[in-house]
């Protein structure tokens, strides 16, 4: 990783390594634009047009940083895909281009591996952050999903033990469907997990019931004696 100078480093980050684009894209965006290189990213090389040697000095300093950033932020494993790319831009267009999931035949797999997802058992936040993911990487292929629809298939993806909610929210959706948004949905669908666990939690602390048994005294007679047994 870059040394703190470049600030380009950022704690417990994890360098790109072929998977998850669209998610390092976001940080990286976000990382360049308060750093002030943005710019660099999005618009051709200013030396190509007539400009200021003050104007190209400043581009310099923004596409210098913004390569550096993007260099270091990268797995040695992909490094290769940006070696050769003299700008910024060329470089994050080459990263696109290898590894960002575009055009139809993206589309159908992503579609099909959303449509496919249950949430069975582990943790709910792990299953919606992966659902999310793949709605993301959708719409940069292109896909217009709307809103209605990614809330749909999350609650056709909840198991029964969640139909409580899932009806509650589809009530509130007939009456007031701009207040069903994806993140009400997901705030929803976690405080009924919390609620289960806590249910789970209270059963498992329980005291056993206790039970009384009444002990009788029981007397034999054999050959005229007699015993007693507790």
């Amino acid at each position: 990783m870059a040394n703190s100078s470049s600030g380009a480093t950022l704690q417990n980050f994890k360098p790109f390594e072929g998977s998850g684009f669209a998610e390092w894209e976001f940080r990286l965006r976000i990382h360049l634009e308060r750093k002030g290189c943005l710019n660099a990213l999005e618009n051709e090389e200013v030396g190509t047009r007539s400009t200021s040697t003050s104007e190209q000095k400043e581009w310099d300093r923004m596409d210098a940083l913004a390569r550096d950033t993007i260099v270091q932020w990268l797995a040695d494993s992909v490094l290769g895909t940006v070696r050769s790319c003299k700008t910024a831009k060329e470089m994050f267009d080459s990263l696109k281009t290898t590894y960002a999931k575009q055009g139809l035949s993206a589309r159908v797999d992503l579609r099909r591996e959303l449509m496919a997802m249950k949430f069975v058992h582990g943790k709910l936040t792990d299953f919606l952050e992966k659902y999310e993911r793949i709605v993301n990487q959708l719409r940069e292929c292109g896909d217009k999903m709307e809103d209605s629809e990614v809330i749909a298939q999350l609650l056709t993806a909840m198991p029964e033990s969640y139909q409580a909610v899932t009806v509650s929210i589809d009530i509130l959706y007939a009456k007031q469907p701009e207040e069903v948004t994806l993140q009400f949905v997901r705030r929803k669908l976690l405080q009924e997990e919390d609620k289960s666990e806590r249910k789970d939690i209270g059963r498992r602390e329980e005291p056993p019931e206790l039970v009384c048994y009444r002990v009788s005294t029981a007397v034999y007679e054999v050959n005229d004696l007699r015993f007693s047994q507790l």
